[in-house]
């Protein structure tokens, strides 16, 4: 799940199911659905996260990530993360995403999925959580 950043939207995300659903928290009901093929992941746990705009809806299931427009849920690009993704999070500007791995946090330009950078994180198990970072 993610939410918007004014608190508006909730993104729900069953990967399983290939399902995004939007819930308006205000009324807490679903105001939209759509099919989005996240991937094959097993029994890995999808993340998410919403731009600090709140165009751009970025999840993670498995190793591969999907960028999907806020406003209509379509699909925008996939790419593959090197290792199964244990968190997301941009930074203020969203102009760059946080990807944690298992060893490692990359840093890739959220349009692209380009590298701009990585920096190693060397604990046993990976981060499970990344939100918003500060500049």
């Amino acid at each position: 799940m993610a939410v918007s950043p004014d608190g508006g939207r909730l993104y729900v995300v069953d990967a399983a199911r290939g399902v995004v659903a939007v819930v308006d928290t205000d009324r807490m009901k679903v105001v939209g659905t759509a099919a989005v093929g996240f991937g094959v992941a097993g029994d890995v746990q999808p993340r998410a996260t919403v731009s600090p705009d709140g165009t751009t809806l970025l999840v993670a299931n498995g190793a591969t990530i999907v960028r999907v427009d806020a406003a209509t849920l379509r699909p925008m690009g996939t790419w593959p993360a090197p290792s199964v993704v244990s968190g997301l999070g941009f930074d203020q500007t969203g102009d760059r995403l946080y990807v944690a791995m298992p060893g490692r946090v990359e840093t890739l330009d959220p349009v692209t999925g380009s590298e701009i950078g990585m920096t190693p994180a060397p604990v046993t198990a990976g981060p499970t959580y990344v939100e918003a970072v500060a500049a």
